[in-house]
């Protein structure tokens, strides 16, 4: 009964320490006990383990038990009475009687950690080698962690985003249709009165001219807005830049008043009459809607005189656009603050618009030029190649002015053109100078020539330099030019780009057309000038 109690205490004793030898190297029974046998195999017979014959007897028979159990005669082959070795074995397999596997399991670790000490730095290399996988794992998946809730954050943010710019473009447009309603309703008595006396009888053209003024005359007022918008933004920029240039300036210093900027003027608070393009008249009752649009040239040709290369402006008696003929129509719209009001009276004397859309103002500034664009591009090309002189080629880097005088009968400028394949740049100016002849007439020339005579213009200061001499001391200066339209390029290949600008007064119009940024392709231009009676 004591060597029961003895064997009991040895197992448990053996459990315990089992128990501590996987609790600190944080492996499983079988995960130690694979690699004790890995390693056992790689080391045997070398420098870092030396066994004795029973030694290796006995980890041969725990590895049978540990894998196999309990022996039993079909487990192994009938031994010869001179396999000293393989009969060794046997009797040290049968020995273990019924030592479970996990006890096989247990000495055998231990018996090889007692009898290679290496193997304890084996484990503790396994042991941080795991560890640091666990590591790189959990660090791993919290990376996922953190980009997967980042993806869902930056998801949210766009959509919030999209859904603010969504509302905003809803209450864009909503504004946008209350202003125009407000406009339409303003508007729609006097635009009614002037399309009855173009299409009399055709009640369907007269909607779709009313229609039309409402869309040009809305733009017009927006426009107007934006332009009076970029003016607050453009008088801050100046405000705050002299505001730096006189901290940073010594008390002394004076500026000259060729060297301040201007002040501008201030944005107009009343919409000023719109300027539409020439309204489309039919000359016979039956004709549909469509094709007042396509054969909307025509009409203009009827309306307004045409002005061809190098020919005098003379006026034609097949038209008459005078005053007389058409009663002015006034126009008065006003916004204060988000409100629109609409007057119950439109009728205003400051601010007219008549037939042929010249505008005036009280203030003496200005009227800004109106354009437009069509679609019937073919039809358009085909007609201005039988006229003469009114397709011109432009060269790669070149510049053509169209130089239009202002006629004594004339009150208004128009203008339409468009190219082929490619788009060009276009802008019009007004130079303040005495017209001498009323011939149309072109210049051609290079970028090169173009920045000289932006250094000769008469609007800028003659500089002194040393190193030019004084080969532009003895020109003349040139005259004063306004800019009414801007550079810009336009895609006339796909459109036609017309307008339309009353007189300032007396002086010639520069029609520039900007195929300079062009280092390769030239351009085919169709164009026409109109005047208005």
């Amino acid at each position: 009964m004591s060597s029961s109690m003895t064997n009991n205490s040895d197992i448990n004793t053996n459990e315990n320490k089992s128990l501590s030898v996987t609790q600190q190297y944080g492996f499983s029974l079988d995960n130690l006990f694979d690699i004790a046998r890995h390693f056992l195999k790689e080391k045997q017979g070398s420098k870092a383990i030396q066994l004795k014959y029973d030694e290796k007897l006995r980890f041969v028979a725990l590895s049978k038990q540990a894998t196999i159990g309990k022996w039993e005669a079909s487990h192994t082959e009938n031994v010869g009475l001179l396999d000293v070795v393989g009969n060794d074995r046997k009797q040290s397999w049968i020995a273990l009687g019924d030592m479970s596997k996990e006890q096989a399991k247990e000495e055998f670790i231990k018996l090889l950690l007692e009898r290679c000490p290496m193997f304890q730095h084996h484990l503790e290399a396994h042991h941080v080698e795991n560890e640091e996988k666990d590591r790189l794992k959990k660090e791993d998946e919290a990376r996922r962690t953190l980009e997967q809730e980042a993806q869902r954050v930056r998801q949210h943010e766009l959509e919030q985003v999209s859904r603010l710019e969504e509302q905003k473009k809803k209450r864009e447009e909503f504004q946008r249709k209350q202003i125009q309603e407000a406009l339409n309703q303003q508007t729609y008595p006097q635009f009614k009165t002037y399309a009855e006396q173009q299409f009399k009888d055709n009640r369907q053209a007269q909607d779709e001219l009313i229609r039309q003024l409402q869309e040009q005359h809305f733009q017009q007022y927006m426009q107007q807005v934006y332009q009076q918008q970029l003016n607050q933004q453009q008088q801050r920029r100046i405000k705050t830049s002299m505001e730096q240039q006189s901290t940073n300036s010594p008390p002394s210093a004076t500026f000259s008043p060729n060297n301040q900027i201007p002040p501008l003027n201030p944005a107009p608070t009343q919409l000023p009459p719109v300027v539409h393009p020439p309204p489309q008249s039919l000359t016979n009752g039956s004709k549909s809607l469509e094709e007042t649009r396509t054969e909307s040239t025509v009409p203009i040709q009827n309306q307004f005189e045409s002005l061809s290369l190098n020919s005098s402006l003379q006026s034609s008696a097949r038209s008459d656009l005078s005053p007389s003929k058409f009663p002015s129509v006034q126009i008065n719209n006003e916004l204060s603050g988000s409100q629109q009001s609409v007057d119950d009276n439109p009728i205003d004397n400051e601010a007219a618009m008549n037939p042929i859309g010249d505008l005036s103002s009280d203030d003496g500034t200005r009227a800004p030029a109106s354009m437009w664009t069509r679609k019937d591009i073919k039809e358009f090309k085909d007609t201005v190649r039988k006229e003469k002189d009114a397709v011109i080629k432009i060269g790669s880097g070149e510049t053509v002015t169209v130089r239009v005088p202002t006629h004594e009968d004339g009150r208004c400028i128009f203008w339409e053109f468009a190219t082929d394949y490619y788009d060009v740049g276009f802008g019009l100016y007004f130079e303040w100078s005495q017209v001498q002849s009323n011939t149309v007439t072109v210049h051609v020339s290079d970028s090169s020539e173009e920045d000289d005579e932006d250094g000769e213009d008469g609007s800028n200061q003659e500089k002194k330099d040393i190193e030019k001499g004084s080969r532009t001391s003895n020109k003349p200066p040139k005259p004063y030019q306004d800019e009414i339209v801007p550079i810009f390029r336009r895609d006339s290949h796909e459109e036609i780009y017309a307008g339309s600008h009353p007189y300032p007064g007396n002086g010639v119009y520069l029609l520039k057309f900007d195929n300079s940024y062009s280092l390769w392709r030239s351009k085919t231009l169709y164009y026409r000038v109109y005047y208005s009676r």
